[in-house]
């Protein structure tokens, strides 16, 4: 005789509570849910918690966490640690806004990275915005714009604005800058 899986089962009148139970929607057991039956006119809600170590929750509107009443200066009031895997935090169809005093992402590993990748802006407006690395490329495969009250370039070899094919295209400026160019090539045959 097979031994029968252990089910608990408590139906009340606005939800259920389950354990030991296969859950058709998810095709694992589930351990411990708690379901609520929504009423005449809402979703239900719903925790579940599988087997495997799965944990889903359903809300079908707002979810609210308030945090952090009685945290000191410093003292994180929201810890997400995840030991291995990755985190994502998904909303296609809306937006996600990060609102704080201070914002910093961090990617600590020696070989780790950060990428911004967007369809159509990414735009940065800050008072002070610097931008610092031991290479550093930028690239515009259409238009690129710099502009300011005042434009400083320093660096240990020449900046060039405009291309070989600029200068010769321009009438007057554009013979003068070829003449002085065959000139200096003559007088370095000659000058030591």
């Amino acid at each position: 005789m097979t031994e029968q899986k252990r089910q608990d089962l408590e139906v009340h009148k606005n939800y259920k509570i389950y354990g030991g139970v296969e859950s058709e929607t998810y095709g694992k057991t589930v351990e411990y849910g708690i379901v609520t039956n929504g009423g005449p006119t809402n979703d239900s809600q719903s925790l579940l918690m599988f087997d495997d170590g799965d944990r889903v929750e359903t809300t079908p509107k707002t979810s609210l966490e308030v945090v952090g009443s009685k945290c000191s200066d410093k003292e994180p009031a929201k810890v997400i640690y995840a030991k291995n895997g990755d985190i994502e935090i998904r909303a296609p169809g809306g937006q996600i806004t990060l609102v704080a005093k201070n914002i910093r992402i961090i990617a600590e590993d020696g070989s780790g990275e950060i990428t911004l990748k967007s369809g159509k802006i990414i735009q940065t407006d800050s008072p002070v915005t610097k931008v610092l690395g031991t290479n550093v490329d930028i690239v515009a495969t259409s238009q690129a714009s710099t502009m300011g009250e005042f434009v400083e370039n320093a660096g240990g070899s020449q900046a060039s604005s405009g291309t070989v094919t600029d200068i010769t295209k321009g009438l007057f400026f554009g013979g003068i800058l070829k003449a002085l160019t065959k000139f200096e090539k003559v007088l370095k045959q000659y000058l030591p």
